[in-house]
C-alpha cells in the first residue's frame, strides 16, 4: 500500500509540474512582461493556555495546552502580453504549515503537570493556476493543486497510565478547467492511509 501511495503521489507532483512547464508562457519577439511578482511568509507563533477543570476530574484541577503554529509560504506571479494582445496569468503556490501542541493535567495530590496528550499536523501544498485572456473576452483558467497532510497524536490516560497513538496521512489531488467562470472539468482524487 505503501509502494501504491508513494507511486501516486510521485505521478501527481510530476504532472503538476509538467502543467505549468506546457502553461507557462513563452517569450516571442512580441511578448511583454507585464507584472512580476515573488513573495514569501514564513514565521511562527506560540499560544499556551490554562483552564480549571471541573472538580469531578479531581485529583487534576487544571489544565495547560500549549500549541506552536508554523508557516512557510512562497509563491511566484507572473502576467504578461502575448503578440496577439492575449493577457497570461501565471501564479503558482507552495504552502507548508505545521502545528504541534502538548496537553498536561496538574495533579494536585502529587504538585506535578502530568503528561495527557500530543499531537502533531502538517500540510504541505503545491498549487498553480494559468488564465488567458483573449481580447475576445474569453477567459481560461487551469488550476491545479498537490497535497500531502500528515496527522499524529498520542494520549495517555492520567489515572491508568495506558498510552493510545493514532496517525494517518492523506495525499489530496485536484485538477479543473473553467471557461469564463463555467466549470468545464474536474478531477479530484484523495488518499488516506491510517
Amino acid at each position: 500500500m505503501n509502494r501504491k501511495i508513494k507511486m501516486l503521489a510521485t505521478m501527481a507532483m510530476l504532472t503538476f509540474f509538467l502543467m505549468i512547464v506546457a502553461n507557462t508562457p513563452n517569450a516571442s519577439a512580441k511578448a511583454e512582461r507585464f507584472w512580476h511578482d515573488v513573495g514569501k511568509d514564513v514565521g511562527s507563533d506560540t499560544q499556551t493556555n490554562i483552564l480549571d477543570l471541573p472538580p469531578e476530574n479531581y485529583p487534576f484541577t487544571q489544565v495547560k495546552m500549549t500549541s506552536t503554529f508554523s508557516w512557510d509560504n512562497h509563491w511566484v506571479y507572473n502576467e504578461v502580453f502575448d503578440a496577439h494582445w492575449n493577457t497570461h496569468g501565471n501564479v503558482k503556490f507552495v504552502n507548508k504549515g505545521a502545528v504541534q501542541g502538548e496537553a498536561w493535567f496538574w495533579n494536585d495530590v502529587l504538585e506535578e503537570w502530568v503528561f495527557v496528550q500530543g499531537w502533531s499536523q502538517t500540510l504541505k501544498t503545491i498549487s498553480g493556476n494559468n488564465e488567458l485572456f483573449t481580447m475576445f473576452g474569453t477567459q481560461t483558467s487551469k488550476q491545479l493543486s498537490v497535497s500531502r497532510e500528515t496527522f499524529e497524536m498520542k494520549y495517555v490516560d492520567p489515572m491508568t497510565g495506558e498510552e493510545t497513538t493514532y496517525e494517518y496521512m492523506v495525499i489530496r489531488y485536484t485538477m479543473a478547467k473553467w471557461v469564463n467562470g463555467e466549470l468545464q472539468f474536474e478531477n479530484s482524487w484523495e488518499i488516506m492511509k491510517d
